[in-house]
């Protein structure tokens, strides 16, 4: 009992926590770059130049920008006590609050819509579980002029251009490393299925050898031959469902550890499961509990009645 058990709990837990890996880091890209980040692109450049009106007039009169908005843009450097490393992020302050709106969308994990105003300031929710901080707390940054790179593209031909900030160059990123996890989830989904149907199929086995005497003689009473597989099955059944139910619970820790501990500190992963997860890993789990039943019952057709009942013990 508790060797099925055991075996359907860790497949359960294994499919749940590949699927359940699966779906949080496939979900970092829609959401960083389809319900937070709207701006397709972010010019940076030197308001002190002398050539500063002539890049803002360029991206005014320019036919290829539908929108734009002046904010200020700066690589910052965050330390704290409970991290031991620096922390570079990016902090952008746009010249009216409310016009940084159509390009962003700011909430909370909860999914309530957050305001920026002219007192403090929002940060992502990683840094603020990296810093143990929380709304009320201060947070102390400095500048770090020397990670701005400036490199060559169509807005850096302007002399007061300092950088160029795509979108789509951090989505294809994100994208090629998703790529190569995706494979490890589909072997962890391969092994789980491999050790679901190796468990049930070997205690089921074992079952069914040492109470053939057991089978034989309730053929002989006049069972029919789905009463005679039910006979024996209904207790894997029974304990694959508990293993089932358990695995949900263990899929749910396990998932919960890896998805903490695998992102690096500057990258938030999406933490809930989908109900779908736990469908499909049942689903999974008990066709192949029906596989080794079919099985099962094959064998069980075949057994010498008299044979069996001469048997010695």
């Amino acid at each position: 009992m508790f060797m099925t058990i055991l075996g359907v709990f860790g497949c359960t837990a294994l499919l749940i926590t590949a699927f359940g890996i699966s779906d949080s880091l496939n979900g970092i890209e829609s959401a960083q770059y389809k319900n937070i980040i709207h701006y397709d692109l972010l010019g940076v450049y030197n308001p002190h130049s002398d050539k500063d009106n002539s890049y803002k007039k360029f991206v005014k009169t320019s036919s290829a920008v539908e929108k734009s908005t002046n904010a200020f843009y700066e690589p910052v450097t965050a330390k704290s006590g409970v991290s031991l490393a620096n922390q570079q992020i990016t902090m952008l302050v746009p010249e009216h609050p409310t016009e940084i709106n159509p390009y962003t969308s700011l909430k909370d994990q909860n999914g309530k819509k957050l305001t920026l105003d002219n007192n403090g300031a929002i940060i992502s929710a990683k840094l603020a579980q990296v810093f143990k901080v929380k709304a009320g707390d201060h947070l102390t940054v400095k500048d770090d002029q020397s990670s701005v790179d400036h490199f060559s593209r169509e807005l850096t031909k302007q002399d007061a251009s300092l950088n160029v900030v795509q979108s789509n160059t951090a989505k294809k990123t994100i994208h090629s490393i998703l790529g190569g996890l995706n494979h490890v989830v589909i072997v962890i989904v391969i092994c789980a299925s491999i050790l679901a149907f190796v468990v049930l199929y070997t205690l089921t086995n074992i079952n069914v050898s040492e109470r053939i005497r057991e089978l034989s003689t309730i053929k002989v009473l006049g069972f029919y031959p789905r009463e005679v597989t039910m006979y024996i099955y209904r207790e894997t059944l029974i304990l694959t469902i508990v293993g089932v139910l358990t695995g949900f619970i263990g899929g749910k820790l396990l998932h919960g550890y890896i998805i903490q501990a695998l992102p690096p500190e500057n990258v938030t992963s999406i933490t809930h499961l989908y109900p779908m997860n736990f469908t499909i890993s049942t689903a999974i789990t008990m066709l192949f509990s029906l596989f080794v039943m079919w099985l099962m019952d094959r064998k069980i057709r075949r057994v010498d009645m008299l044979e069996a009942l001469k048997s010695v013990d």
